[in-house]
């Protein structure tokens, strides 16, 4: 179960030995070094915890940021694992050991046995995931990110809040007051940036905006 946590070295076990050789005029090896294999756990590389990735995605991070952070928890997860199943391995050779102590009282009686202690319990190794799966599995935490991020629609990026879809719904009010009056009209959208000014020239371009919104911040929520 430890594989992957695992790496190979060379231990020196008889070191080279080299005398110098007179009529050479150099040294030569007189006895060969001699190694021997062992396995040691890997150096735990650097990972990343559900802290730091919260975070980050609350200071709106770019994506790819995000991401490098769910791959280090992931793998932070994985190496909390191992270090406690090493400890866990320890403790039940400790428990396969134990043997109870015959203790007297004052009189030299002996008193009752103890009782062996229940078995370690072995952890529970977690699933190895993608970062695809992470996201799947925490939605609580990139719904507002996924939210304030958005999507690109007519080459604008635009965020998927509720304060974008009033903006359009006020512009669908205006429009049923004063018709194509209101047109062209500058629709100020929210961003991960901050606000984009989006020009919609007529009704049928505001139409056609606000139905690929409403499209995708849907499948958002569903």
């Amino acid at each position: 179960m430890l594989t992957e946590f695992l790496e190979e070295i060379e231990i020196l076990t008889v070191p080279e030995v080299k005398v110098w050789d007179e009529d050479l005029e150099k040294y030569v090896v007189t006895k060969e070094a001699k190694y021997r294999t062992q396995t040691i756990l890997k150096t735990r590389p650097p990972t990343e915890s559900q802290t730091r990735l919260d975070m980050v995605i609350g200071l709106g991070k770019p994506q790819n940021v995000i991401d490098t952070f769910i791959t280090g928890v992931n793998l932070g997860l994985a190496w909390d694992w191992c270090e406690k199943y090493i400890t866990y391995l320890n403790d039940v050779d400790t428990w396969e050991k134990w043997q109870a102590v015959q203790a007297f009282d004052s009189e030299g009686k002996p008193l009752p046995l103890a009782v062996k202690p229940d078995a370690p319990l072995e952890p529970i190794k977690p699933p190895t995931r993608t970062v695809e799966q992470f996201k799947a599995e925490n939605p609580e935490k990139f719904n507002l990110y996924n939210k304030k991020q958005g999507v690109e629609i007519n080459g604008y990026q635009v965020s998927l809040n509720k304060d974008n879809s009033d903006g359009l719904v006020s512009i669908k009010a205006g429009y049923e007051l004063a018709g194509d009056a209101i047109f062209p009209t500058n629709f100020i959208a929210d961003n991960a940036s901050g606000t984009v000014s989006i020009k919609l020239n007529d009704y049928e371009e505001f139409t056609n905006f606000a139905l690929q919104f409403l499209a995708e911040r849907n499948a958002l929520f569903n």
